[in-house]
């Protein structure tokens, strides 16, 4: 639902993106609309968590591990 409303709004440009987390005892998810890939959408909700974990005076590293 909170999709439709963020695509149907007619404020919405076509550069914009969401990322919706869902969390529930039935269900659990995550919603995104407006990327080109997953990738691109996990970059930007790490450098959205960095910022928070930041603003709370803590640090948060991310270390890619290559898979082999």
């Amino acid at each position: 639902m909170l999709l439709h409303h963020f695509d149907a709004d007619p404020r919405k440009l076509d550069e914009d993106r969401i990322c919706i987390f869902i969390t529930g005892e039935e269900k659990s998810g995550l919603v995104m609309s407006g990327y080109e890939d997953d990738t691109e959408a996990i970059t930007d909700i790490l450098g959205h968590l960095k910022v928070i974990f930041e603003a709370n005076g803590k640090s948060l590293m991310v270390v890619p591990i290559p898979q082999g």
